[in-house]
This record gives C-alpha cells, structure tokens and sequence, in this order.
C-alpha cells in the first residue's frame, strides 16, 4: 500500500477535492461509499457504539457532511473522515490535509495524483 499526504488545503480547496473524487468515481459507475468518522466526529457521532464504516451513497456524500456539522458534531477539515471506494482510502484529515492510500501502480489512483502534482497540493 502506498500512502500520500497532501499540503494543507483550504476548506473551500477540501470540497473541491471531495466533489472531484465523487465526479470522478461516478463516471465510473461507482454508487457506494464505505465512511467512517473519526477525531472528532466520531466521538459523537459514534457515542458509546464502535466505530465501524458503514456504506453511503456517494452522490449523498457532501450531504452527509452538511448534516454532520448541522448537527455541530464537527466540522469538514477540522475532523477526520476516511472514505473508502475500491480499494484506495482517503482521509480529509482534522489536519485539513488529505491523507491518501492506494496499490501502488493503481491506474485508477493516479488521476488524483496527478491533479495534485499540478496544483502544487503535495509534500
């Protein structure tokens, strides 16, 4: 497994990646995500219950999200979120970076990286 962490990104820069990854995985076919919250979402989303990853729809991602921070159980980029699809991982980090996890010489792994590599948003 690979693993790459991006520069900190803006909040507005966060939710251009999250509707890239969503578009992109769309055109795929892709329906489901796997999500799982963790610091801080999850100490309250989760309450006394174990945190597992449960499936979404992707296309209720962003959402999802919003409800989360309605509910002022924590906020995009200041708590973590890891999504799953296939069999890459990212995390939008507490850290308001992006935390990305991938086989290395994943095809499919590499639009992202690319994208990043251009707009200057890696280490």
């Amino acid at each position: 497994m690979m693993k790459i962490v991006t520069t900190v990104l803006t909040r507005d820069v966060l939710w251009q990646e999250l509707h890239f990854m969503i578009e992109y995985f769309r055109g795929m076919g892709v329906k489901k995500c796997g999500v799982l919250l963790g610091y801080s979402w999850g100490l309250y989303y989760y309450d006394d219950q174990p945190w597992q990853e449960e499936q979404i729809d992707l296309e209720t991602l962003p959402e999802f999200i919003c409800q989360l921070e309605e509910k002022e159980l924590g906020n995009f980029g200041d708590s973590d979120l890891v999504i799953s699809l296939l069999a890459m991982k990212w995390d939008f980090c507490h850290e308001s970076d992006i935390h990305f996890e991938f086989e290395d010489h994943d095809a499919v792994a590499m639009p992202f990286i690319n994208r990043w590599k251009a707009l200057g948003y890696l280490k």
